[in-house]
């Protein structure tokens, strides 16, 4: 906003007369800039930052996608063209899917498709294209379409591009061939575009691989049909869009090849490069590159930019719009595609955008994921255009403090044809009555109208309408050649009335002037200027029966009129000037307010009257205060001590000083002096003594003087002299007028000194014997309170070297040399320092400084007599101290050098002297190697040894012995970090230091430093966990064991034992991870033992360096490679078993039992099982077998065992619930103890396999006993035998005995190959009865070969006496008729396992007298059955097996006892028999098949049937 004079707007009116406007000046705001730092902002309005010229925004295109049914099919790379006559969009041509399922299918098409524009419609169009295109160009040219290019991505073989030029005349609706581009520059993927009547086609490529993209330029004569060769552009490109705009071609992005310097390299990519072609030079130019590389895109003219849409980069694919101005560089932003997309094309007609087709695929010429598209979408202009620019609400006013009135607006512009610039505005005092206004101007009724461009008179604004605001609409319908309104400026005229300066918050009455400054602006010859002074009550409300006084003042007759009824003002006082500046009239107006106002508030008002009347009303309340500052503006005393008149803070004044203070009284918020009044006013001093005085406080009042009116006052008065201290002057004021007196008290501190100053210290001491110094600092201290300068002290010197003229050695005034102070103090402290050389004084000769002169307060520093001085001293002359004596404690003689090996001892002895005293000397150093920290230091103050550094370690015996000289013993042994400088190795320094100085005596070849070791190493080793030994390669080690390392160390000159530390290192890898650290530890006379960890972890530890050193790591003293080790950093694990069930307590000979550990490293070792049969009430002994693994696999060893529990115990005497319980126990290759998830011990064991009750069980049920009733005769028995148990499938015997007078006696055995479960048999025997009393005992698997599950069921018997009369047959129950004494005789037998035993028996001729021998086995059962036995602690010892009895067959023995009758008659097949007897004789058993057979080659084969009979087969 500008504010500037103007005049001749406003038309004028009656009661104005524009000629007599020479005085007065009025005000304009004009705004000619609209950016939104000028205040505006803009709606569809771009504002162009340099100039801030508004212009209409083009419309945003925003494409609507054509509703189904679209088009007829999917395509890309075909072009759009406008059929003129029938005012349609074609879309010619391109490539399309026929089966988008199948891949590799794609091919280019001659279909064209028509869209209806105006139904957004699309069909087939009947005519179609001479020859398939596709990545070609459409042109329209004089009413014909032209579709040129071709390019072939796909075909196989490669196809070179033609060049096609396909012509379509709608006048004869055909299509026609034109002339191909020349030879071998056919292109397809070309820019192309007409310009004046031409077809111009550049750039493009004509091979498959695309490697042939040309910069060529060539223009097609529609009118001959003959191609031109034009400029070539300046880089090759392809995929780029061709666009005529303004007469020029404008070549936009693509694929260029182009040099990328931060590549170093050409590259063919996606490019914002764009080249301008001029038809009139045939010249191309580099125009200014795109915001954003793109290519395969589409581009078109509309709304005279060129419209940029989709198209890909390197790594995108685009569905932005953009709109390009070439001429400016301005990019606009559209709205978007329906999706990215690339090689589609976009139409231009009459203002509608068409764009179809396209590829949104992710890869450009791909058979894969082919993404064609079937999309289409329009965008039409709309009837116009329009935009807005809203103006910030504009403060008219100069400033806060003033009010303004409108008059009138003009704005300035231009409105092209088709085009509307119009404004509307609002008026008010304040944002609020911006906010809630209406846009003005107002029609008939009432409703919001507008202003167009030109000068207009705001009838409607009232008075006091400061503030602004405007809006300007825009507004166009010429699209094509965008042609907008044009806006230049706005400008308001005002009028203005205000304050320049604030009015004052506070008047005085009976006091000085004020002056008001007001601000005016206005209209006409005769306005006027007024200042309004109101009485008010304490919140500003008018008081009812009080009026203003009113100031007026007319600029064009420079008078001035007073209008104050109630005199408010002096008349006299009051006034009024007029200056102008800037376009503003300033008026000055002065005044000053009576006293006795009936209130103490005012406030006030200015105005300007001119075409309207403006008036502003300060919101400030203005006070009439009486309330008054009285202060010192100056103190000052003819006795400063500073020099000059003024008392300043600190000073120093004597008692009884004279000084004066100027006492100003002011109003205290104006700064007005009191015009009549009284008021008096002294200076009081208040004292605090020193803390030498006491420290009391005293306070001296002053005398009441009558203060000036109007003026200032000289008020007179002294210092107090009573105390030296620190004194506080201050003002005392009082009044009896109407006055608040504001007293200002000044409390400037001075200090009052009444004392001469006292001496406390001196450096030197007086009367001290000191060495001689060139710079020497002298210090003379004192006490004083009110301190010095050289202004009040003088000092002087006297050296007698020097200055003793008379040669008395005594100090004459005369002889004095005036010498500079200089001074300082803390407090009342003082010092007086001086700079002396006395190093021309001999010996004990005198420095003498005498002191002449006052302190601040005038007080003498002292009276002495020149002869003695104030301060004295003696000089003296240093001595050094010297060595007397040197020598090597140890070391090697042969040599005369100290060999220093690290660890071991060394020493020196020193003697020194000094000629002054022995106790001068301070400090003996003895320097190696010219190192000035190598070395021993003696401290004779404190009588201790040291060394300068680690690098030597003082032992004990540095000792030192005080006398006439003074003798030090250095012993220390070296450390490790002994290191000197190569060239001074050998050299010795012996520094001498005492109160004179010091002396250096340098010896060289003292010594020699011998750090090599000879280190052997002895052994490394695994001390920790179960397996320990040697390091080798391969050798498994539990992680975090501890290793050792153990080895011998010497020095290697010297071949002697090594003492100290030493550190050891490693560096490896543990599998892919690093492995280092280190350690130390200490040798002891030549053997280091070195322990540390093996690596946390698990797995192969490799390539890893072992190596010892120093202490500090400085010298590696031995290096070795550490074996290959395989680390094991977890136990292994017992996986859980498998088995759960499956074996019977009667088939215990042979378990397996499989056992798998999950080991990461190794375990090489055998695994230990152990199992034992347990039961409620019973365990077996526990078998343990140990085994080495069967076969590793997938990360486990696996172990198989096979047990034996057959000969352990009783399975029959075994409880229901019995079981195999199992624990393994072993260790991996690093020691690691085998380790379970479950249970692994006795008490809790791995493996819990429970045993079924599932077994053989073979009892007789009963026995058949026919004949035999006397001695001698045959008894045929017939034994039944049950199988009540699994079927038994190892053969086994029934065995026949007698007992004859306790003997027993085999006379009969039956061999059972097998038998099947719950199967019975029987078997047919006889024998002889013999003679007496005795018992028939029949036993099955007498010999034991198998546990059962009831051993008491196996055996048979009955008890014969001498016979009575014959007996024919019986049947007889098993177990009947035992006796008493049988059953003492006959025990359970405990199982022992072994193979069958067959007997030969006697023939029937021969029978058996012999008593049958015990069995190997188990004892004989009883016939009678008896409890289980109960607390079996195992199987009875194993027995040698007897060798087997010859085999014999058992049928054929059985037929020996059997008496043949000789009329037996042969039986045919079919015939049956009730009983085994009664078969013929020559035949064998066979159990073979699940039935017993009878067989010979005489006598046939026999099947025994379930009724025991047998019939014959064969």
């Amino acid at each position: 906003m500008l504010l500037m004079p103007y005049s001749g707007v406003i038309d004028p009116g009656s009661e104005v007369n524009l000629a007599d406007e020479v005085v007065v000046l009025s005000s304009v705001s004009t705004s000619s800039g609209f950016n939104a730092s000028d205040g505006f902002t803009p709606s569809n309005i771009t504002v162009n930052p340099s100039n801030g010229t508004p212009m209409l925004n083009r419309p945003v295109i925003s494409m609507q996608t054509v509703a189904a049914p679209g088009m007829m099919f999917a395509r890309t790379a075909g072009c759009l063209a406008l059929n003129e006559l029938t005012e349609e969009a074609w879309l010619i041509g391109g490539r399309y899917d026929p089966n988008p399922s199948q891949t590799g299918d794609e091919a280019a098409t001659n279909f064209i498709e028509t869209f209806d524009i105006v139904n957004q419609t699309w069909s087939p169009n009947p005519d179609t294209l001479p020859q398939a295109q596709a990545y070609h160009e459409c042109v329209n040219v004089q009413g014909k379409i032209y579709s040129i290019g071709d390019y072939h991505p796909f075909a196989t073989p490669a196809v070179r591009g033609d060049g096609l030029v396909h012509i379509f005349d709608p006048s004869t609706n055909n299509w026609s061939t034109g002339t191909s581009m020349p030879s071998t520059t056919g292109v397809g993927l070309a820019g192309m575009d007409a310009l004046d009547g031409f077809i111009y086609v550049a750039g493009g490529v004509g091979m498959k691989d695309r490697s042939d993209l040309t910069n060529r330029t060539m223009r097609y004569n529609p009118a001959t049909d003959v191609w031109d060769y034009m400029a070539n552009m300046s880089a090759p490109r392809h995929s780029f869009e061709l666009v005529a705009f303004h007469g020029k071609l404008y070549a936009l992005g693509g694929y260029v090849r182009l040099f990328d310097a931060a590549l170093n390299q050409t590259t063919t990519l996606p490019a914002n490069h764009t080249e301008i072609y001029d038809p009139a030079t045939n010249t191309w130019t580099n125009g200014t590159d795109l915001p954003f590389k793109i290519a395969a895109h589409s581009a078109v003219v509309h709304n005279d930019e060129i419209v940029i849409a989709g198209g890909m980069s390197s790594t995108v694919r685009y569905d932005l719009v953009r709109g390009y101005d070439p001429r400016t560089g301005e990019i606009h932003a559209h709205g978007a595609l329906h999706s990215q997309l690339y090689d589609f094309d976009l139409l231009n007609v009459d203002g509608t955008l068409v764009y179809a087709g396209g590829d949104s695929a992710n890869w450009r010429f791909s058979t894969w994921s082919v993404m064609y598209s079937d999309v289409s979408a329009t965008y039409d202009n709309p009837a116009s255009q329009t935009g807005s620019l809203l103006s910030d609400v504009f403060d008219l006013r100069s400033s806060i403090e003033a009010s303004a009135t409108p008059l009138w607006m003009d704005f300035g512009g231009d409105t092209p044809y088709g085009t509307a610039l119009t404004m509307q505005y609002k008026t008010g005092a304040d944002l609020s009555d911006i906010s809630s206004g209406v846009w003005r101007p107002l029609g008939a009724n009432q409703s919001s109208e507008s202003l167009s461009i030109g000068n207009h008179t705001l009838t409607d604004a009232n008075p006091g309408d400061s503030m602004v605001q405007y809006q300007l609409a825009f507004e166009t319908n010429q699209f094509e050649d965008w042609t907008t309104p044009h806006l230049e400026h706005i400008s308001v005229g005002f009028e203005e009335a205000g304050f320049v300066t604030s009015p004052p918050s506070v008047l005085n009455p009976n006091a000085e002037v004020s002056v008001m400054k007001t601000s005016h602006s206005s209209y006409g010859a005769q306005s006027t200027y007024s200042l309004s002074v109101l009485p008010t009550t304490y919140d500003g409300f008018s008081i009812i029966g009080l009026d203003a006084a009113v100031l007026t003042y007319t600029p064009s007759t420079f008078t001035l009129q007073v209008d104050d009824p109630d005199g408010l003002l002096r008349s006299s006082d009051v006034s009024a000037t007029h200056t102008s500046s800037n376009g503003v009239d300033t008026v000055d107006w002065s005044f000053a307010v009576n006293d006795g106002l009936s209130t103490p508030y005012l406030k006030m008002s200015v105005s300007t009257t001119g075409m309207a009347t403006t008036v502003y009303t300060t919101s400030t309340i203005t006070s009439i205060d009486n309330q008054m500052t009285i202060e010192v503006i100056d103190l000052t005393s003819t006795s400063s001590s500073q020099g000059d008149a003024s008392v300043d803070e600190n000073e120093i004044y004597p008692g009884d000083a004279l000084m004066v203070a100027t006492v100003d009284q002011t109003f205290t918020n104006s700064g007005a002096r009191l015009l009549n009044g009284f008021i008096e006013a002294r200076m009081n001093v208040d004292v605090e003594a020193t803390d030498a005085l006491g420290g009391a406080s005293y306070t001296n009042p002053g005398t009441w003087t009558s203060l000036n009116v109007g003026a200032t006052t000289q008020v007179e008065f002294s210092v107090p002299n009573g105390t030296s201290g620190q004194a506080r002057i201050w003002l005392e004021a009082r009044t009896s007028e109407d006055l608040d007196l504001q007293t200002m008290p000044l409390n400037r501190t001075i200090h009052i000194n009444i004392e001469a100053p006292v001496m406390t210290s001196t450096t030197p001491l007086i009367g001290a014997y000191t060495n001689e110094q060139s710079e020497r600092i002298v210090e003379l201290n004192y006490h004083d309170v009110g301190g010095f300068s050289n202004q009040t002290l003088t000092g002087f010197l006297w050296i007698e070297a020097l200055h003793d003229a008379s040669g008395n050695n005594i100090a004459e005034q005369s002889e004095y040399q005036q010498h500079p102070l200089t001074f300082s103090n803390v407090e009342d402290d003082w010092t007086i320092t001086l700079h002396v050389n006395d190093t021309a004084n001999e010996d004990h000769q005198k420095v003498r400084v005498l002191l002449v002169g006052t302190d601040f307060a005038g007080y003498n520093i002292g009276e002495v007599d020149p002869a003695i001085g104030t301060l004295h001293w003696e000089s003296r002359t240093p001595e050094k101290g010297e060595l007397l004596d040197f020598q090597m404690i140890g070391g090697d003689e042969q040599s005369g050098m100290m060999r220093i090996e690290p660890t071991k001892e060394l020493g020196w002895k020193v003697e020194v002297g000094d000629t002054n005293r022995i106790s001068d000397i301070t400090r003996v150093s003895l320097l190696l190697g010219g190192d000035p920290t190598l070395g021993f230091r003696y401290n004779a103050n404190l009588n201790t040894c040291e060394a300068l550094d680690a690098r030597l370690q003082v032992t004990n015996g540095c000792t030192a012995a005080v006398g006439e000289t003074l003798t030090i013993e250095f012993h220390a042994v070296a450390d490790w970090t002994f290191v000197t400088p190569a060239t001074n190795d050998g050299r010795i320094e012996i520094l001498i230091e005492d109160y004179d100085g010091s002396n250096s005596i340098v010896f060289e070849q003292q010594w020699t430093y011998e750090a090599d070791m000879n280190v052997v190493l002895e052994s490394l080793m695994d001390i920790e966990g179960e397996v320990q030994g040697d390091l080798t390669d391969g050798w498994s080690i539990q992680s975090g064991e501890t290793i050792r390392l153990n080895a011998s160390i010497h020095h290697e000159l010297s071949d002697t034992s090594y003492s100290g530390p030493v550190s050891v290192y490693w560096n490896g890898k543990l599998q892919s991870d690093r492995w280092t650290g280190g350690t130390s530890g200490e040798a002891v006379d030549g053997m280091m033992s070195i322990e540390f960890d093996a690596p946390l972890g698990s797995g192969l530890l490799f390539e890893t360096k072992l190596s010892v050193w120093d202490p500090y790591a400085t010298r590696e003293l031995l290096s070795i490679d550490l074996p290959t080790l395989r680390i094991d950093g977890e136990a292994p694990m017992l996986l859980d078993s498998t088995l759960s069930s499956g074996y019977s307590r009667f088939h215990l000979s042979g378990i397996e039992i499989g056992a798998n550990i999950e080991e990461a490293n190794l375990w090489s070792s055998n695994l230990t099982l152990t199992c034992q049969v347990r039961s409620l009430d019973e365990s077996w002994p526990v078998s343990s077998l140990s085994r080495a693994s069967s076969t590793v696999y997938d990360g486990k060893t696996m172990f198989a065992f096979m047990f034996d529990f057959s000969e352990l115990g009783d399975p029959s005497s075994l409880s229901t619930q019995a079981n195999i319980a199992c624990w393994a126990s072993g260790q991996d290759d690093a020691g690691w103890a085998l380790q379970a998830s479950t249970g692994n011990s006795e008490l809790d064991p791995w493996l819990v396999l429970p045993l079924s009750s599932i077994g053989p069980d073979v009892a007789i049920s009963k026995v058949d006993v026919t004949d035999g009733g006397e001695p001698g005769a045959t008894m045929r028995l017939g034994i039944q035998l049950v199988s009540l148990g699994e079927a038994i499938d190892t053969p086994f015997n029934v065995s026949i005995y007698t007992l004859v007078d306790g003997e027993k006696t085999l006379v009969g055995r039956e061999l059972v190959p097998k038998i099947g479960t719950n199967t019975a048999m029987t078997l047919r025997s006889t024998l002889t009865v013999p003679e007496g009393a005795w018992t028939l005992v029949i036993e099955a698997d007498a010999e034991q070969t198998m546990w059962e599950v009831d051993e008491t069921n196996n055996a048979w018997n009955k008890s014969y006496t001498a016979p009575q009369s014959g007996f024919g047959s019986a049947t007889l129950v098993a177990g009947g008729g035992i006796s008493v004494a049988l059953l003492a005789g006959i025990v359970l037998l405990l199982r022992r396992k072994k193979p069958l035993e067959i007997t030969q028996f006697p023939t029937a001729d021969a029978p058996s007298k012999t008593v049958a021998k015990p069995l190997s086995g188990p004892p004989q059962r009883s016939a009678t059955p008896k409890p289980k036995p109960s607390g079996l602690k195992g199987p009875p010892p194993r027995q040698a097996s007897e060798p087997a009895a010859e085999p014999v067959d058992g049928a054929k023995a059985l037929d020996s006892l059997i008496q043949v009758q000789p009329d037996s008659v042969e039986l045919s097949v079919g015939s049956s028999v009730e009983e085994w007897s009664q078969l013929p004789p020559g035949g064998e058993y066979d159990y073979a098949m699940d039935q017993t057979v009878y067989k010979g080659e005489a006598c046939g084969i026999w099947r025994m049937n379930e009724d025991k009979t047998f019939t014959r087969i064969e």
